[in-house]
């Protein structure tokens, strides 16, 4: 099945503040992640997406305990693009073997949030 594709030219500001465009046709998974776009912008259909599991790793902040707490989901987190630059930055490395509580303590020190705010 055929990808979505912009509809018209699309202008829009880059992480360095420059205004970039991408003509009309682009198909979507050209456009890189930093781009905001509803569907409309769109023709064509969305390509379906694979479910995924709720035991699967996805790289959102899981929870310190119960469903999604485990070992896996905390080093998807801790290896997402965001949060593996933070650690590095700090020059933290968390290995494939470490405990939970090892990824926790390690995000903590290079002060990524391991907790949702109050509120959410």
């Amino acid at each position: 099945m055929a990808g979505q594709t912009l509809k018209g030219t699309l202008y829009q500001s880059g992480p360095d503040g420059q205004v970039q465009s991408f003509p009309g046709g682009t198909p979507r998974e050209k456009l890189p992640k930093w781009v905001k776009v509803d569907d409309g912008a769109f023709d064509g259909e969305p390509e379906a997406k694979p479910a995924r599991k709720a035991s699967e790793p996805d790289g959102s902040l899981p929870p310190k305990s119960g469903n999604g707490s485990g070992q896996a989901n905390w080093l998807a987190y801790a290896r997402t693009e965001e949060n593996a630059a933070k650690l590095a930055a700090a020059e933290i490395e968390i290995k494939d073997d470490a405990k939970q509580s090892e990824i926790i303590a390690a995000l903590e020190k290079a002060e990524i949030p391991t907790e949702k705010p109050a509120g959410q």
